[in-house]
């Protein structure tokens, strides 16, 4: 897993626009500096990896699940995806359209609109008072060069954390992070 701090309460003068929600569609498993859409596709299926990312008020995670025999290569997937995201048109656009579709099924929740109703009932100032996935007025401002720049100040080492869970050697983990970022 790769923890990065952000989350929908720290996107400031963009509070309620969902950057944090956008990015986490765009980086999950999107096209990098050194990998397409389709060979990081690829490289998933040949490890077995499951992956998935979600957002939250406070952060955003990104993980992919394998064996331990394949636990590097899903590190520096992870790590491609967080620090080399290409943002491209096809794939922006793409999950601009997923995303409006989200907000077209959480305008058809209860459940999801009662708790956007108590959140802004309970925050009067606090960006949490905002919904993780952003205000459909405010989500369709984002253009691509924002949601860059937002990327580029959010996605840095200091608001990482990475995480490897299971059967690994501590000492071979740490090497092979510790090489792998200085490659990225």
């Amino acid at each position: 897993r790769v923890l990065v701090k952000t989350g929908s309460a720290f996107e400031g003068e963009n509070v309620g626009a969902g950057l944090s929600h956008y990015l986490e569609h765009v980086v999950s498993g999107g096209t990098t500096a050194s990998l397409t859409e389709s060979r990081i596709k690829e490289r998933l299926r040949s490890v077995g990896g499951a992956t998935n990312a979600y957002t939250s008020y406070d952060e955003t995670v990104y993980f992919i699940d394998t064996t331990t025999d394949h636990y590097k290569e899903a590190v520096q997937l992870l790590l491609s995806y967080v620090t080399e995201c290409a943002f491209e048109e096809s794939e922006y656009e793409r999950e601009r359209n997923v995303i409006l579709q989200e907000f077209q099924m959480g305008d058809n929740d209860p459940g999801r609109q009662l708790w956007h109703s108590f959140m802004a009932t309970a925050y009067r100032r606090h960006p949490v008072r905002s919904p993780v996935i952003g205000h459909r007025s405010r989500f369709l401002e984002i253009d691509r060069e924002k949601l860059m720049s937002y990327y580029n100040r959010r996605y840095v080492p200091e608001n990482m954390v990475l995480v490897i869970v299971g059967n690994v050697e501590k000492r071979t983990a740490l090497e092979t992070v510790t090489d792998l970022v200085k490659t990225v």
